[in-house]
């Protein structure tokens, strides 16, 4: 008979819990322990601010932030990902666009898609790491 250690076999993703965490931190605790752990783990620092930022963080943005991501975001992949978002935020974004950007964002916000939730999910990553890409070129201010 084998003696195993009752500990075996258990893999917990401490990762993804703290990045979960940190998701429900208000923006000055994020900002608190992102600065102290960048000084040990820049990397890390950084990676745990870019997956803890949601889609709905967006609406912290300055309107000048929001304004340079339409230069970098197609208008069909932002209307596809403020499908589902409060009409507060869908407002506030298209009225930022020129009209012709906004129209097209407006025309596939209201459409049917087929598989409507994967593709808004994935049109929200897009998203997201569109904004971690300019914000770490230091295009946005965030």
């Amino acid at each position: 008979m084998e003696n195993k250690p009752a500990s075996q076999g258990i893999f917990i993703n401490g990762k993804a819990q703290v990045i979960k965490m940190f998701q429900l931190l208000s923006d000055r605790e994020k900002e608190m322990l992102i600065t102290k752990i960048r000084v040990k783990n820049p990397s890390l620092a950084n990676e745990l601010l870019q997956e803890s930022y949601t889609f709905e963080d967006l609406n912290r943005l300055s309107d000048e932030n929001i304004k340079v991501i339409f230069d970098h975001i197609d208008a069909q992949i932002l209307g596809l990902a403020l499908k589902d978002s409060t009409l507060a935020l869908q407002k506030r974004i298209l009225s930022l666009a020129e009209r012709s950007y906004a129209e097209r964002a407006y025309e596939t916000l209201i459409s049917n898609i087929r598989d409507e939730k994967i593709h808004m999910e994935r049109a929200r990553t897009k998203v997201i790491d569109t904004i971690m890409v300019l914000n770490k070129k230091r295009l946005l201010g965030i």
